[in-house]
């Protein structure tokens, strides 16, 4: 998949000055939120699924870049995730310089017998990415908006809850919710991340299902639908 695999040329640029101020305001007001105690039920074992089994493996918790050449390296995770709350957290390692992802794509359509896609129009439409260039990508190319940037041994997590109504999907780093939430997400979803640099990994610290949501309002953040063309803000120069 170019898109997602394409460190050098497809790293997008951060937004305009409209839109760094208001994420900035609103993450302000996402960190004075006090924090939920978040009480799983139960772990979950994360099996991978390799779109290039040659660049990296599973090490228990653990993916590790295999070999040292720029290509990008995808990995899915089964098991498929349909039903509660859901939580999947992890640490990037040796992450300057390249582009790094992590995601959650419809796991009805977007495989076929556990296959990685060919790309194209369709296939940006059943993935969301979060990559570490500070943006979040979904159904185009082009529909984009700015979020905060995740860093080396950063714990980066998404929280899904598939018994809501409607399902929702938010983002935190190191337990900080961020200001924004999707709604609409697919009744089935695997989470998925993306290596990058040689000798690089990502360590899952958490992927179990969860008591109740660790998720809170947060005043100004940003409520995006899944399967829609995003209303990007208009960027100043």
């Amino acid at each position: 998949m170019a898109h997602i695999e394409d460190s050098k040329q497809n790293r997008k640029q951060p937004g305009g000055a409209m839109e760094r101020t208001y994420l900035a305001r609103a993450n302000a007001k996402a960190q004075q939120t006090s924090k939920h105690a978040i009480s799983s039920i139960d772990s979950i074992p994360p099996v991978a699924i390799f779109e290039h089994p040659d660049r990296a493996h599973q090490e228990g918790n653990k993916i590790v870049k295999t070999d040292d050449d720029d290509g990008n390296s995808l990995s899915a995770f089964n098991p498929i995730i349909s039903s509660e709350i859901v939580r999947f957290e992890g640490k990037f390692k040796n992450i300057d310089g390249g582009y790094f992802t992590i995601g959650i794509f419809d796991a009805v359509t977007f495989f076929k017998d556990e296959k990685w896609p060919d790309e194209d129009d369709e296939t940006m439409k059943r993935i969301l990415i979060y990559g570490n260039n500070r943006t979040l990508i979904h159904f185009s190319e082009d529909n984009t908006i700015e979020m905060p940037e995740f860093k080396n041994d950063q714990r980066v997590a998404f929280e899904v809850n598939m018994s809501s109504t409607p399902r929702t999907l938010n983002f935190f780093i190191d337990d900080e919710q961020l200001p924004v939430q999707i709604i609409n997400i697919p009744s089935a979803i695997r989470f998925y991340i993306g290596i990058d640099n040689e000798e690089s990994s990502f360590t899952i610290t958490r992927f179990e299902r969860l008591q109740s949501s660790s998720a809170q309002e947060i005043n100004e953040s940003k409520t995006l639908e899944w399967g829609k063309q995003w209303e990007n803000e208009k960027k100043e120069e």
